[in-house]
């Protein structure tokens, strides 16, 4: 995928729109309101889901581009749940349970923590892949979960 330079030389900018899962169906309204609308402004857009939910294919304007570089498979997780951030991660979510009635839920918790940890890593490698550090950027995620706990 090559980066357009525009005849000014200067670069357009980037949205990397950072959905929970693609195909999006019920569970995600905004994306399908959203991107037709992203789409008519003179940015290159990419779709990036953390998640991939099915296999059905969900309608994505043509000027937008879907890269599913940010979905981690299991392996890549597990390389993730013995690293010193996500130690540090499990024991802040611990900290924030403790003298509230509801009880921690570790196996989500995990999950939570090596979702956002490979995101985190997968979008930084995403970045550089396509020299986008160079470009105006903006980076975008409506979800409060592990996909904005990672992108931090």
């Amino acid at each position: 995928m090559n980066i357009e330079i525009e005849k000014n030389g200067s670069t357009k900018p980037v949205l990397l729109y950072i959905t929970d899962g693609y195909p999006f169906k019920y569970s995600e309204v905004f994306p399908g309101d959203e991107l037709p609308f992203l789409a008519e402004c003179n940015w290159n857009i990419y779709l990036l889901p953390i998640l991939k939910k099915n296999n059905e294919a969900s309608i994505v304007p043509p000027s937008v581009t879907m890269d599913t570089c940010l979905v981690a498979s299991k392996k890549q997780k597990l390389l993730f749940f013995f690293s010193f951030q996500a130690i540090k991660l499990l024991l802040q979510e611990y900290k924030s349970y403790k003298g509230k009635p509801a009880k921690v839920r570790l196996k989500a918790a995990l999950g939570a923590i090596a979702t956002a940890l490979c995101a985190k890593n997968n979008l930084r490698k995403f970045i550089n892949k396509h020299s986008l550090f160079k470009r105006p950027l903006v980076v975008y995620t409506y979800w409060y979960n592990s996909t904005a706990f990672g992108v931090n």
